[in-house]
């Protein structure tokens, strides 16, 4: 009788561990992720699917947006879409670029101390991770986190 017992406890021990694998299923590694920044303009969020990053004479520019391309940022024309940010900074000190400009619409200056750190060279990989962190209080802008940009060559 107790043998049956210990191993009536035991098979219920082995399906409670059974279904509780089950519950919980692996994460999946084709799921993209999404971008973890936040962008708002007059206190709205704007939706940023789309990051791009291009070199200019001056330093760097960056789109944060939905639906833009590389042609578009050469050319400086823009099909209408939802909004969008075009970003202006300086050339980067090591990793690290100032913000110097930001583009909504008409053009703003940035406050003092915003930066992109930039993980990777636009100068040689197809992606470059950004870190964002400024604002530009004349265009209530805000811009927090990261985000991978397509390098526009």
């Amino acid at each position: 009788m107790r043998a049956a017992l210990l191993f009536a406890v035991a098979l219920l021990a082995c399906d409670k561990h059974a279904a509780e694998s089950k519950a919980t299923p692996p994460p999946s590694a084709s799921a993209p992720a999404a971008p973890s920044v936040q962008l708002t303009l007059d206190g709205k969020d704007v939706p940023v699917a789309d990051a791009m990053i291009r070199k200019t004479p001056t330093g760097l520019q960056v789109y944060l947006g939905k639906g833009g391309t590389c042609e578009e940022m050469a050319q400086h024309v823009y099909m209408e879409r939802t909004k969008f940010v075009l970003v202006d900074l300086d050339a980067p000190q090591s990793d690290v670029a100032k913000v110097v400009r930001v583009w909504h619409g008409p053009p703003d200056d940035a406050d003092p101390g915003g930066k992109v750190t930039l993980h990777g060279d636009p100068a040689t990989a197809q992606k470059v991770d950004l870190d964002l962190a400024f604002t530009s209080k004349e265009a209530k802008l805000s811009a927090s986190g990261t985000v991978s940009a397509s390098v526009c060559k």
